[in-house]
């Protein structure tokens, strides 16, 4: 049996209801104690719940002021809430500069706190140079002041090289300023060996550094075997060097055993150095049976017993 209460009006209670399986038996209670019984058909009872909750949603909608409120379903006491609300929400649209503000709706000192809090932003939105100031709400002091500002950011947008300065906006002594900015930065690129360097706006003295700088970065370059070496730049001094350079990072490979090893550029010593480190290398891995990289043809007579003792120490160890 499902048993359906219906909660009179005054209890206070919004959309309450319950259903159990079986026939409907709906109730009245009143607000002191339960009330006689009453038998409602489930097609009633549900009717009246799907109106409460219509109602409740039109209620929620007028009171945040949203569109498909309908007046004339309210209840008197509910008027009265739906005003304060959108009283409260006019004030804080106006305060916040919202294009929902209705100006003419407000008390004189909510006007007043709305026009100071709008005055406020907009000086606020003039200093940070937002297209959304309105230089005509200015007084003449805060226009001053957002002039000043203006300048400020226009310079350092200048002194940084940036697209959006104006040169026009610069003072004489700003505009001389700017210029060194522009040469210095200029020269620190060509140093850097940039492409943004402009070689025409250097100096002679300037060009020579450059020049010695340039050449400094290539015989790095070369020293290091690196992808922006140009030996046809490297003075016979430079050119020993690299080829220096070069030979010990040759050695290293041959010595390591590496595949990229140049044999044919090593000199008598060293390749006596690379066969025997190699030697020794292969003794190492026929000792500690890495049989893959081993040569037994290579050893001799007192190794290959060496290798045969150091197997046979390897099977007891596994025996046990």
């Amino acid at each position: 049996m499902q048993f359906y209460y219906v909660v009179p009006k005054g209890l206070h209670v919004r959309q309450f209801h319950r259903y159990w399986k079986g026939w409907w038996i709906g109730g009245v209670l009143l607000a002191a104690g339960l009330g006689p019984l009453l038998i409602v058909p489930p097609a009633i009872a549900q009717k009246t719940v799907q109106k409460s909750i219509v109602k409740d949603a039109n209620l929620d909608r007028c009171l945040q002021g949203l569109p498909g409120c309908e007046v004339n379903r309210l209840k008197p006491e509910d008027i009265g809430r739906i005003a304060e609300s959108s009283r409260l929400r006019n004030i804080q649209n106006c305060r916040s500069g919202s294009h929902s503000c209705d100006p003419t709706s407000l008390p004189p000192e909510e006007l007043k706190a709305a026009v100071s809090a709008n005055k406020r932003r907009n000086l606020d939105r003039c200093q940070a140079g937002s297209p959304a100031c309105d230089p005509t709400a200015l007084s003449g002091e805060e226009a001053k002041a957002v002039a000043v500002g203006r300048r400020k950011r226009n310079l350092d947008r200048c002194l940084e090289g940036s697209a959006q300065c104006d040169p026009t906006l610069l003072t004489p002594g700003e505009a001389e300023a700017l210029t060194k900015a522009v040469h210095a930065r200029n020269l620190d690129s060509c140093q850097n060996g940039s492409s943004k360097c402009d070689p025409t706006l250097l100096a002679a003295q300037e060009a020579a550094m450059v020049a010695a700088a340039s050449r400094r970065r290539n015989l790095e370059s070369c020293l290091n075997a690196l992808p922006g070496c140009d030996p046809t730049a490297l003075q016979p001094a430079e050119a020993a060097k690299v080829h220096v350079a070069g030979a010990q990072r040759n050695l290293e490979r041959c010595l390591k055993g590496a595949t990229t090893c140049d044999p044919l550029t090593l000199s008598p010593a060293e390749a006596a150095a690379v066969t025997a480190a190699g030697k020794k290398r292969n003794l190492e891995n026929c000792t500690s049976g890495i049989y893959s990289k081993c040569d037994l043809s290579a050893l001799t007579a007192p190794e290959r017993a060496d290798v045969s003792a150091a197997e046979e120490t390897r099977l007891n160890r596994q025996a046990k």
